[in-house]
């Protein structure tokens, strides 16, 4: 690497080859770094000696490593890798190999380092800044690399590779992914895509650190306000700043993160609801519903919902000989569950054909909810009854609530009420005090509110979040009913404070109409 010097004696510019490695640790006297700085340089024209400040690369204190420039361009993260490599063989390999993959800060001159140190000495704060291609959390890679891992946890290394490969085709800057992408196929036997995937982290790598580190006064962040100029050269940092930060266009983010969720669906449709699937699937779900609140937004929540829903549905795999019954039950059951009940439908149908009564009772109960929500009544409650007949209790207390509560909703209390006392009978620790809750309201329409306050009651004190709050509210107003407002009132306010927004809203209704008397 070349620097420009001009002799103060006459005048004469000439280029100055060479650079320092400086690995100082925590022996950072100013007379140690001045004096190993410092490069001697003689004139070609007058012969005057002098010394000049060459590039430097400073290991200082632990995991504090700065690149001294002697000037403010927007390329010196490049100057860097190239003064690295040609420092190479002042660097022990093991030291090397640190710090190609650390974070690094840039400054000015000596005077620039100096000021580092006194921050770091100080107890400065530390801010990274790490280049990305967004800002939205719910579109990060990271979601795909957990998918991948489940994928390769289960054996299949060649869905874990072709998953990251559906991402790397949107633009992205990551190095890290590329890495992983390089690892799974490589693992896959797609020696070809491994080595391209290799060469695109080290392509990016190039460009920028992996993370940028700035050193700040203590009580101050890079988000309040720009670091000072003497800290962080500001053409330097404006690069790295608009590349940590861009604006992306609402629809892209829309795109992207239905084609996320997609993608996790798709690999709960392979592997079953892991844990980790279904809570970034549920995570990244109410995500976008909270994004299309923002008040930043530049398009019409409407329209990106679409443009969400259709990335959604692409992403999932198709009903094929491929498929194997327990898949084709869950991708029926996503399909119904994210709006497509017309292609739900046949899916799930497809899954229980020629399967023994009794069996894939999730299925037949999925089924069975998709046929009662498409007005197709008699053919659920008969599968709902297959399914309460099965030896598995969730599915059975599932079945059960389900069929009381369709009996119900045609006005036949008579058929719901065995539905539900078999429900509770099963003692599951939620579908049956919902049941409970269910026949409390229809011991109340048959004219026994006792038998209706007595489960009310029990299930108040059980305190089984929604339902009890949900019978806190039923049993509030019995007791404003009865004329006891003073009982009233507790089990109003507990009810009040349910998540439930429809229980809270009806209790703070109730008790503004009590204190309005």
């Amino acid at each position: 690497m070349t620097t420009e010097w001009t002799c103060p004696g006459c005048g004469h510019a000439q280029l100055v080859e060479g650079g320092r490695y400086l690995p100082l640790g925590e022996d950072i006297s100013p007379s140690r770094l001045r004096d190993e700085a410092r490069l001697r340089v003689v004139c070609g024209s007058c012969g005057a000696a002098d010394f000049v400040i060459p590039p430097l690369i400073v290991d200082l204190l632990p995991s504090l490593l700065v690149f001294v420039a002697d000037a403010d361009r927007p390329t010196l993260l490049e100057e860097f890798r190239e003064l690295l490599d040609d420092l190479a063989e002042e660097i022990t390999e093991e030291r090397l190999a640190e710090i190609l993959h650390s974070s690094y800060q840039v400054v000015v001159g000596l005077d620039g380092l100096h000021r580092l140190l006194d921050l770091a000495l100080g107890g400065a704060t530390m801010e990274m800044l790490l280049p990305a291609t967004h800002i939205v959390p719910m579109c990060a890679h990271h979601h795909l690399l957990v998918v991948a891992k489940e994928y390769a946890d289960a054996g299949r290394e060649v869905d874990a590779c072709q998953v990251l490969l559906r991402g790397a085709a949107h633009p992205l800057y990551d190095p890290h992914f590329f890495r992983e992408l390089s690892g799974y196929a490589h693992t896959a036997g797609d020696r070809e895509v491994a080595e391209a995937a290799l060469a695109e982290a080290e392509l990016q790598e190039a460009g920028h650190s992996h993370v940028w580190v700035i050193l700040l006064p203590a009580g101050t962040h890079s988000a309040e306000a720009d670091p000072p100029a003497d800290l962080c050269p500001p053409t330097l940092y404006a690069r790295v700043r608009d590349t940590t930060q861009p604006i992306l266009p609402d629809p892209y983010v829309a795109a992207r993160a239905g084609m996320l969720v997609g993608e996790i669906e798709r690999a709960i449709v392979h592997l079953g609801p892991t844990w980790e699937l279904s809570f970034y699937r549920e995570t990244m779900t109410l995500q976008f519903e909270q994004w299309l609140e923002s008040e930043e937004l530049r398009y019409d929540p409407r329209d990106l919902v679409e443009v969400f829903a259709a990335e959604r549905r692409e992403a999932l795999p198709e009903p094929d000989a491929t498929l194997g019954p327990d898949e084709l039950g869950r991708l029926g059951a996503i399909l119904a569950d994210t709006g497509h009940e017309q292609h739900g439908l046949p899916v799930l149908r497809r899954a229980i054909e020629g399967a023994a009564p009794g069996t894939m009772p999730i299925t037949r109960y999925n089924l069975a909810v998709l046929l009662d929500r498409t007005g197709s009544a008699a053919e659920a409650v008969a599968l709902y009854q297959d399914v309460a007949a099965g030896t598995d209790l969730d599915s059975a207390s599932r079945a059960l609530l389900a069929l009381g509560r369709l009996h119900q909703s045609s006005g036949d209390d008579q058929a719901a009420r065995p539905a539900f006392d078999e429900a509770v009978s099963l003692g599951h620790p939620e579908h049956g005090p919902r049941a409970l809750l269910e026949l409390a309201r229809l011991e109340g329409r048959q004219g026994d509110p006792a038998t209706q306050e007595r489960h009310l009651l029990d299930l108040v004190e059980a305190r089984i979040e929604d339902v009890s709050e949900a019978a806190a509210l039923d049993l509030g107003v019995l007791r404003i009913r009865a004329g006891d407002v003073a009982g009233a009132v507790p089990l109003l306010e507990l009810a009040s404070e349910s998540l439930d927004d429809e229980i809270a809203g009806a209790a703070t209704e109730a008790l503004s109409r009590l204190r309005a008397r």
